[in-house]
């Protein structure tokens, strides 16, 4: 989805990386077609949250473009009547209501429509947006030098110049596969305070860190799963240290910016007191299975293989108890580290509150 241009070119692309997906049931089907596979995957079967039907993967397309027909039309208008007529040019329909706002996109002989709440993460397109956007906008000049369509057309593939094409996809499958198991993948369990909000795309989580820096950080449905226990439901989220977030924050937009995973998931550690576990890639699993596999060929005792089997089991607690152990020291001396350098602050309320926080850190350290 990353590199498809459009819902046609991620069908075009599926095939080049031998996935055969069927949308002619009423379950979405995906097969491997370079592996043994019996039975095939049903979409919802992919996610929690999701169903990954023909649905699914049309709207997320249809959002793709309206809204880069969007930001190549506001830059180019100088009134809401004058967007809303070279939308039409474009193919799309712009509805505004009382306060909402639908967009009916069409191609190929098909109309998806969508409310303003579905087509950004970054921006609410809704009536009030449209309002001020032109009650501050500086005029542009209206002079046309091509048609519309060429220019959105050189506007697209300026867009598109960084995916990647149906021929090379392959190459850059295994190079994404290779650079994903190079990089370490968190799991980390949410406390109830630190969700803000369950959305159809994903989720959005608090955050603080550093002196007064507060936001929200939307995590998508793919690094999310939602577990149900015991009438309970736990949330984990999966944070890659490499990837970047974005922080939004309500109340000041000049305050929005991105952080590292490796800091949100230092951050959500200390919120929820909950040590984060790392995930072990495919390379890692299969050099263990491998090396237990050889293990049982070289023994030489009357040991049955429940046995060995029991020993590494009971080798394995004991070494995830150490490593339990020291990522809460180390939880925690990390949050001593911010905790001192707040005592320094030149904020009184900072200071403030770090003492109590440095007061509640030593009453645990004596206790624990």
């Amino acid at each position: 989805m990353q590199h498809s241009k459009s819902f046609d070119d991620f069908l075009e692309k599926a095939v080049q990386l031998h996935v055969h997906i069927d949308f002619s049931q009423k379950h979405s089907r995906f097969m491997m077609t370079d592996r043994a596979m019996t039975k095939p995957i049903r979409g919802r079967q992919l996610s929690k949250r999701d169903l990954y039907d023909e649905e699914f993967f049309r709207t997320h397309f249809a959002k793709q473009e309206i809204e880069s027909r969007l930001e190549f039309l506001l830059g180019r208008v100088n009134s809401l009547e004058a967007l809303l007529t070279k939308a039409k040019e474009l193919n799309l329909t712009i509805d505004l209501k009382q306060k909402n706002v639908v967009f009916t996109l069409e191609e190929n002989g098909k109309q998806i429509s969508l409310s303003h709440k579905k087509i950004s993460e970054k921006k609410l397109y809704d009536a009030a947006f449209f309002q001020n956007y032109f009650e501050d906008k500086e005029l542009v000049s209206s002079e046309v030098v091509e048609s519309l369509r060429e220019q959105y057309h050189a506007f697209q593939e300026e867009r598109d110049k960084e995916k990647v094409a149906t021929e090379d996809i392959e190459e850059a499958f295994e190079e994404f596969k290779k650079k994903r198991d190079a990089v370490h993948e968190f799991e980390a369990e949410l406390a109830e305070h630190q969700i803000e909000k369950l959305v159809d795309e994903g989720i959005y989580i608090k955050v603080s860190f550093g002196i007064k820096q507060s936001g929200l950080v939307f995590i998508p449905n793919y690094q999310l799963d939602i577990i149900e226990e015991d009438n309970q439901k736990k949330y984990k989220v999966y944070i890659r240290e490499t990837t970047s977030y974005f922080v939004y924050n309500q109340e000041y937009s000049d305050k929005n910016q991105y952080i590292k995973g490796q800091t949100l998931i230092r951050q959500l550690t200390n919120d929820s007191r909950k040590i984060p576990y790392r995930r072990p890639t495919i390379e890692k699993l299969q050099e263990k299975i491998s090396e237990i596999n050889f293990l049982i060929e070289l023994t030489e005792t009357d040991k049955k293989y429940q046995d060995i089997k029991d020993e590494l089991v009971a080798g394995i607690a004991e070494l995830d108890i150490v490593l339990n152990q020291t990522n809460e020291k180390i939880a925690t001396l990390n949050k001593m580290a911010e905790v001192l350098i707040n005592l320094k602050s030149d904020d009184p309320s900072s200071r403030k509150l770090a003492r109590y926080e440095f007061s509640v850190l030593c009453f645990y350290i004596m206790f624990s």
